[in-house]
């Protein structure tokens, strides 16, 4: 029987360890690969990082879940010739500054959306490989509709160099051209969301609940808006850091978050950008409506949104799109690609 440890990055105990969308999720993670591993010589467990590190030659193999670079970690990585290592995770930053800690790893699922092959080893299998979302959280109540737009997430991104406040001010445009939006924003009593959403909560058509939604309250709106434009490094270090160039970085998606996945676990009427990584997710003109700009021309997109959401028109995921973009899909593929590459 092959024993594969399991280590998640975000402990149990974390607030958005089983928040919907986490890859963290103990029970979902734990229900999944028991799935996964059935008639299959394998037998797994979900270890956290300071116990595994004690334990480590109990196991035949390990996969590291969104992998901390910390000292021990990579020094584990660097002298490890004993086990198999098999790693899922975002790992874009690891790559351009220091490659060499993957020599030694056998398979790297990877949720950055840029080409890393020529950073690796010969004998690391690569594959690209996104988050999902947890498929055993029913929708309950799709039909009860509160706003024009419902917006999941927080405002201030404070790792953009260049468009911090770029959500508010956002926000703030549709809400002047009369749309009604309601913010699910589990940060919403912190410093700098309070200075942000001040500015919205001067409008009669702008509603904040304090907390991240669920599945139900991704039908809170007609539409679900999707923002993926995420955070860079700093200004002086980011090209260092990342390999990208500044519009790569503030204005592509090169890592899709939780936020399309969740849209997509909901079965939600998604607004998104137009970006071929999110189409790879089964999204398209029959199930989903795209916008075209970017960060830099805020009102080309405010634009392009009202039009969509004045439309009215309502589309649905299908069950072939939600079933690809489950945590059980994705446990079903690294257990598969686990046991091809141990023989089992």
């Amino acid at each position: 029987m092959y024993k594969l440890a399991v280590v998640p990055k975000i402990p149990r105990r974390l607030e958005y360890s089983s928040a919907y969308g986490s890859n963290y999720d103990y029970k979902h993670t734990k229900k999944c690969l028991t799935s996964a591993t059935m008639n299959r010589d394998i037998k797994f467990n979900i270890i956290y990082d300071k116990k595994f590190y004690r334990r480590y030659t109990h196991y035949d193999g390990v996969i590291f879940v969104g992998l901390k670079l910390k000292s021990n970690t990579f020094n584990f990585l660097s002298r490890n010739d004993s086990m198999d290592i098999f790693i899922w995770s975002f790992n874009q930053i690891n790559w351009v500054c220091r490659s060499e800690m993957f020599d030694k790893v056998n398979i790297v699922f990877e949720q950055s959306t840029r080409n890393i092959l020529n950073h690796a080893v010969p004998s690391t299998q690569i594959y690209y490989f996104p988050l999902g979302f947890q498929s055993d959280r029913n929708i309950t109540n799709k039909s009860f509709n509160r706003s024009d737009i419902v917006f999941n997430g927080t405002l201030y991104r404070n790792r953009r160099e260049h468009a911090k406040n770029y959500r508010k001010d956002l926000l703030k445009l549709l809400l002047q051209n009369g749309l009604s939006i309601i913010n699910y924003n589990g940060r919403s009593k912190s410093r700098a969301e309070k200075e942000l959403l001040s500015g919205l909560l001067k409008f009669n058509n702008f509603k904040l609940k304090n907390f991240f939604g669920n599945v139900d309250d991704y039908h809170h709106g007609i539409f679900s808006l999707d923002l993926p434009f995420l955070e860079t490094g700093t200004e002086s270090d980011r090209d260092q850091r990342m390999g990208m160039s500044w519009h790569e970085l503030e204005n592509t998606v090169w890592l899709l978050h939780w936020d399309i996945f969740r849209s997509i676990g909901a079965k939600s009427n998604i607004i998104t950008f137009d970006s071929p990584k999110i189409r790879d997710l089964g999204l398209s003109e029959n199930n989903c409506h795209f916008y075209k700009s970017d960060t830099t021309d805020l009102n080309g997109m405010a634009e392009e949104i009202v039009k969509i959401v004045r439309t009215g028109v309502v589309k649905s995921i299908p069950d072939d799109v939600w079933q690809k973009n489950t945590y059980q899909a994705r446990w079903d593929f690294i257990i598969d690609k686990i046991c091809k590459k141990v023989g089992l």
